[in-house]
């Protein structure tokens, strides 16, 4: 009787864990592809940031090919020289 027991609550505490394990495995998953939609939101804001040592001439005829290639992208850029 008291193996019997000991039976049922090692099968159940088994089915716990599995149970436990299902339910956690779901939520990581669930927090990841909301992790992932929401920096996927964050890379296509729309603003680039240059930071760029070439001279004025270069920068201004790269910057225009950009700007025609992507016309829906802010481009700020930082001069270092």
């Amino acid at each position: 009787m008291m193996f019997k027991v000991y039976l049922l609550l090692t099968k159940g505490e088994n089915v716990i864990t599995k149970s436990f394990t299902k339910i956690f495995t779901s939520m990581t998953i669930f927090v990841m592809f909301l992790f992932l939609l929401t920096f996927n939101r964050i890379a296509y804001a729309g603003e680039l940031l240059v930071y760029s040592s070439t001279d004025a001439d270069n920068l201004k005829y790269y910057m225009d090919e950009f700007q025609k290639a992507n016309p829906d992208i802010k481009v700020n850029v930082v001069r270092e020289s």
